[in-house]
């Protein structure tokens, strides 16, 4: 008992800085209210918004990362088709709609950011009715809509690529087991639909309070099931900052058949303790093509002499994502319908697009924790157009 004292001491220790909030917005906006002139010698001028000054230095230490990250893409364009104005959100709702504010008053026609949800719901009724597209780095598909779009990587993303992924191994049916908290309650929520869509079979949901005995509780519960229905996937919503590695551990010690498949929709290699923890070894979750990120990594830290946060990319898609946007009109305007009819682009994990909800589909890998590592068992689509997926021998 007392071992099992420590490892829940062990386990709950364990803190991650959470930085998606969640919200919805529903402003009704007409395509594109208010008409933009540019001419084609004038650099279409864009904000970025950012936490640079807020109450937590790992945040602002992040923001720093995005400004560099937006500034490393600007090298990367041909043209000089982007000016790039960073504007302090100083990481509240007020603070971003103040900074959205001055942006606009300012000739910005787009905004880039800004980083959590609440703060882009702030900003939302301000954008919608002065017609200023925004590519938010939240990953809330909740506040997509309008004149929102979200480059972050939304639980119905990766939702969408892990049940197509299990059920294209044959697995026909599951169970879904989340805790209370909002952000794993919005991932369940993405696991209904994704598995309906997909025609897989839920058999039985599990909600726990997000706490100690609330997580032996969902054990419990868990192993009841196995033993009733038999499911060939226990689908658990969450990383590794919550109760994700105890439940694991824990149903490893219940000695779980190894024939049922454990799968996340967020990433549990990071951090990096947590490829050894022992329940975790044969779970799948889907990640960023491996070769494309260590592509961006490489060029940022030859740019900066540093390790980019894993956030660091979404602004770089962004301004890459503009300038191509800009390239393709020839006009310098970017709007909403610009956005909703483009294509594919090409960014810091590879392809990515965005869908007509404003929510970004991304080329997602699909990783298997085996031997405390990491190997990649199914690659990352080299196109999103190109659906069937390329299976490697395990």
């Amino acid at each position: 008992m007392q071992e099992l004292t420590t490892r829940l001491r062990m386990f709950f220790s364990l803190s991650l800085l959470t930085i998606i909030l969640f919200g919805c917005v529903q402003t009704e906006v007409p395509d594109d209210p208010i008409p933009k002139v540019q001419t084609n010698n004038t650099p279409t001028k864009v904000a970025l918004l950012i936490p640079l000054t807020s109450e937590d230095q790992g945040i602002d230490q992040l923001a720093m990362n995005l400004e560099k990250s937006a500034q490393l893409a600007l090298t990367k364009i041909e043209s000089s088709s982007l000016e790039l104005t960073t504007y302090d959100t100083q990481g509240t709702p007020e603070g971003a709609f103040q900074a959205a504010s001055r942006a606009i008053g300012d000739g910005n026609s787009v905004i880039l950011g800004p980083l959590f949800s609440d703060s882009t719901r702030a900003i939302a009724p301000l954008v919608n009715i002065r017609g200023v597209p925004v590519l938010s780095f939240s990953n809330d598909a909740m506040v997509a809509g309008g004149n929102i779009f979200i480059l972050g990587q939304s639980f119905e993303d990766s939702a969408n690529r892990m049940v197509q992924y299990v059920s294209s191994q044959g697995k026909v049916n599951g169970i879904i087991v989340s805790s209370d908290s909002r952000s794993d309650s919005r991932g369940m929520d993405a696991l209904m639909e994704a598995t309906t869509n997909a025609g897989f079979e839920i058999i039985q949901t599990i909600s726990y309070e997000l706490s100690q005995p609330g997580s032996l509780n969902a054990v419990e519960e868990i192993v009841l099931a196995v033993e009733t229905f038999e499911p060939e996937v226990i689908f658990l919503t969450g990383n590794t900052a919550g109760a994700v590695t105890l439940i694991a551990e824990l149903l490893n010690e219940r000695n779980i058949p190894e024939d049922i498949i454990l799968v996340g929709i967020e990433r549990w290699d990071i951090p990096e303790v947590a490829l050894s923890v022992k329940g975790l070894q044969g779970s799948i979750f889907p990640i960023p093509d491996p070769n494309q990120s260590t592509i961006f990594s490489n060029n940022y830290q030859y740019e900066y002499e540093e390790i980019p946060h894993p956030l660091a990319g979404l602004p770089y898609d962004g301004i890459i994502a503009l300038d191509e946007l800009i390239t393709e009109n020839g006009s310098g305007v970017i709007s909403r319908s610009s956005i909703l009819n483009s294509g594919e682009f090409f960014g810091s994990t590879g392809p990515f697009k965005f869908n007509r909800s404003g929510i970004t589909e991304r080329s997602l890998a699909i990783a298997k924790i085996e031997n405390q590592r990491t190997t990649i068992v199914d690659k990352a689509p080299r196109s999103l157009s190109n659906p069937p997926l390329e299976l490697l021998e395990n």
